[in-house]
């Protein structure tokens, strides 16, 4: 069986710790975060030389065709033109 003392510490830990708000700002910090990062990152690729074709056929194969015209037409761009403006901005 438990320990009551042991259960009694453990709920006050977990009441003093706030953990709720504690998980609710981690997730709205990392909601907020996303953006920038994912700016960071399509900005980077084309300059890893990332081979058009083959990343489009994967796309291809992952997304719906309906969603897959409007993703081409972006990665083709993103991927043949680096842009170092927005990359400053991201960072």
């Amino acid at each position: 069986m438990i320990d009551k003392p042991l259960l009694k510490a453990f709920l006050h830990y977990y009441q003093a710790s706030d953990s709720e708000l504690t998980s609710v700002a981690v997730a709205y910090y990392w909601l907020i975060s996303i953006f920038p990062l994912l700016l960071v990152v399509v900005n980077i690729l084309p300059y890893f030389q990332i081979p058009v074709g083959e990343f489009l056929g994967f796309m291809k194969d992952v997304l719906p065709p309906s969603l897959y015209e409007g993703v081409e037409k972006i990665a083709r761009e993103v991927l043949t033109q680096p842009s170092t403006g927005l990359l400053s901005f991201s960072v």
